[in-house]
């Protein structure tokens, strides 16, 4: 996987605190960093996807999986997300992500939540507080 081998060259060549390595990203970048949280789960400390689809890429159909490690999770979709017109409800797929990270990691499902739906109005972009917030969250690992 490209993102290993960028960390394998990343740690080769300066000095990297391995246990503080945390991944974002927004809209397919956020998909991506959903992806090496699960399969780079033992490298990865924490990430934060925003505006992430469905966890598709995690179905039965892909085959058989389990992620490795237990990167933490922090979920941000925008209940108004007016990109992904085909969701059965307002927030379905910030739904789908949570309930993927809580089995991923089994977590109980009553009261568990990585999911931060923000402001209604965020919508698919980036809410305003995000940077703050994810750098604050990062930082507590």
């Amino acid at each position: 996987m490209f993102t290993g081998a960028l960390l394998d060259a990343l740690e080769a060549s300066y000095c990297v605190d391995t246990e503080r390595i945390f991944a974002t990203g927004h809209s397919w970048g956020g998909d991506m960093a959903a992806v090496v949280a699960c399969f780079l789960g033992e490298r990865i400390t924490a990430a934060a996807p925003v505006a992430a689809n469905r966890p598709y890429w995690f179905e039965p159909q892909t085959g058989e999986f389990s992620c490795e490690g237990e990167a933490a999770v922090w979920t941000f979709f925008g209940v108004a997300d007016d990109h992904f017109t085909w969701q059965a409800y307002p927030g379905e797929f910030g739904d789908e992500q949570d309930a993927f990270w809580q089995e991923a990691h089994g977590c109980a499902s009553e009261g568990a939540t990585a999911l931060d739906y923000g402001l209604p109005a965020s919508g698919h972009q980036t809410p305003s507080y995000f940077s703050e917030a994810a750098m604050a969250w990062f930082t507590g690992f």
